[in-house]
């Protein structure tokens, strides 16, 4: 059997990245691509995966750039706190925490109810990642405060689809 991340899965991904930049930051991120990609790629600076369970299975990957990661520590605690601070790390993933959260709120309401795990922080840059899922989609967006690569591989789990019918 193919698993195969359906782009309508994206959309319930793009408002509440926009909501959470916008409350958290007072910025706007507008995106710059995307497009299909492999399965296979490398971490950026600080890498953030979010598990997605439930009709849906898979993950949510953010990728924050050195410049991206500084810029949302700071205003999130509210000081320079270095980016290997655990306080720092903890703010980048509570942000993908909160975009994954209203994502999945909106899944929901199109019929996706899933749950996610807690995140994931990967680092440093470069580390290899392998999906089960072989096409997943990559949004590269731009703010003030620098780049944020969502990389979205998420696929309909077949046998909670059949025990909802």
């Amino acid at each position: 059997m193919t698993l195969l991340m359906r782009q309508e899965f994206v959309r319930p991904f793009l408002a509440p990245t926009r909501l959470v930049w916008k409350r958290e930051f007072g910025a706007d991120i507008t995106v710059r691509d995307t497009r299909i990609v492999a399965d296979r790629y490398e971490t950026s600076d600080i890498t953030v995966v979010v598990g997605i369970g439930g009709r849906l299975t898979g993950n949510v990957m953010y990728g924050f750039g050195e410049q991206t990661s500084v810029q949302v520590a700071n205003r999130l605690i509210g000081a320079n706190t270095p980016i290997d601070d655990p306080m720092a790390v903890s703010a980048i993933g509570e942000i993908a925490n909160m975009i994954t959260g209203n994502a999945v709120a909106r899944l929901a309401a199109e019929g996706f109810l899933c749950e996610i795990t807690p995140p994931v922080i990967m680092e440093p840059r470069g580390v290899p990642i392998a999906i089960t899922i072989p096409r997943q989609v990559l949004v590269v967006l731009d703010s003030d405060l620098g780049s944020l690569a969502i990389r979205i591989s998420l696929s309909e789990n077949l046998c909670t689809k059949r025990q909802a019918a």
